[in-house]
């Protein structure tokens, strides 16, 4: 691979069926933005034996994802009223996310004597509804993101 299509800046070499993978690309000093990666063959010492391959187009992204909300979707109301056993949350993330687990969350009283604990998660990769199970007592709780 060339920067500005003169200097190289990893080679590796690929195997009888031709597929090649690239490991330990540094972006050191490279700006967050779009880039187009292309591969060229070259013979032993180095001189180009071929086209370049069409351009697969990589982007740099150094920013950490952030929650944009945490909403409450059913029941909406925010106090827990006897008998409800169960809360979806929806989060949503200002990018997608993978690797959600209940982990990256906690039930937290507001008030009353309420407590229950994570369950299911589904959806992705921006948006995740998060299940809280086993509800018991009274009162408000929030969930809270730990992770």
């Amino acid at each position: 691979m060339y920067n500005a299509g003169t200097d190289p800046v990893i080679t590796t070499t690929a195997d009888g069926a031709g597929a090649w993978t690239v490991t330990g690309l540094s972006t050191s000093g490279v700006a967050d933005g779009t880039y187009n990666v292309y591969a060229f063959a070259t013979s032993a010492t180095g001189g180009l034996t071929g086209p370049r391959s069409s351009a697969l187009g990589v982007t740099l992204d150094t920013a950490p994802p952030t929650i944009v909300s945490v909403a409450r979707l059913t029941p909406s109301a925010q106090a827990a009223a006897s008998g409800t056993t169960s809360v979806v949350f929806r989060v949503t993330y200002s990018k997608a996310v993978t690797g959600v687990v209940a982990g990256n969350f906690q039930v937290e009283a507001v008030s009353g004597n309420v407590a229950g604990s994570v369950g299911t998660i589904t959806g992705g990769p921006t948006a995740y509804d998060v299940q809280v199970t086993g509800l018991t007592g009274a009162g408000e709780f929030r969930l809270k993101v730990v992770d």
